[in-house]
């Protein structure tokens, strides 16, 4: 399936992504409005990127992203998600930990649902302790579609393991800041190495489960 996509952007960086299979009718129209040099230059880094995520090309994004008009709890939400590294998933109890409030695994699969830069800002990492999939803006099939794109070809296993490491600070999407440019970490990398070989060595979450990244995750 391919995928057609309109990326919104300001001066500080990408603001809105829309996501639209090209199979379907109803067309995507970008929104109307006078757009500033470093808007446009935005705009054509994240359309390079995305093409190359999809394309299995890229890990990581480089372009900013514009979060200055989600609340405070939302924006940290989503930063914690950017930090999700790209074949892995987190637990929203996860995420909940990381930010200091244990209790707010509903808050943060709210603010993840509010998310206005999907796939940029890998919210699609962030599952349910118990291996479900949990919800997703952009749907369920999206959400097992991009898992799978993710580990077919990088690790062959969700690793759930630092779900009781809230602590533990790791680069995987853009950086999701208003205005402040990407660190090195999360630059651009086109990976032109050899598919790794499939291992299937299992790895513990929290719960001392056992999980391979194929169980729950089909093919659409």
């Amino acid at each position: 399936m391919r995928i057609g996509f309109f990326v919104d952007t300001t001066e500080a960086g990408v603001k809105r992504v829309r996501f639209q299979a090209k199979e379907s009718r109803a067309p995507l129209h970008p929104r109307q409005g006078v757009e500033g040099a470093c808007a446009r230059r935005w705009k054509m880094t994240a359309g390079k990127e995305l093409r190359a995520y999809f394309a299995r090309r890229l890990r990581s994004f480089s372009v900013p992203c514009d979060l200055k008009e989600l609340s405070p709890f939302t924006r940290a939400v989503l930063r914690t998600a950017a930090e999700i590294p790209y074949g892995e998933v987190r637990s929203y109890r996860w995420v909940a930990e990381h930010l200091g409030k244990p209790g707010a695994a509903r808050a943060v699969g709210g603010a993840l649902a509010r998310n206005p830069i999907p796939v940029i800002i890998p919210c699609h990492r962030v599952v349910r302790s118990d291996q479900a999939l949990g919800g997703y803006s952009l749907g369920l099939k999206w959400k097992r579609r991009l898992l799978k794109l993710e580990t077919e070809d990088h690790n062959p296993l969700v690793n759930l393991q630092h779900l009781g490491n809230p602590g533990r600070r790791e680069g995987g999407g853009c950086k999701a800041e208003q205005g402040i440019a990407p660190e090195r970490t999360s630059a651009v990398r086109e990976d032109a190495s050899p598919k790794r070989q499939r291992s299937k060595r299992p790895l513990s979450t929290d719960q001392g489960k056992k999980i391979a990244v194929d169980k729950g995750i089909e093919a659409i």
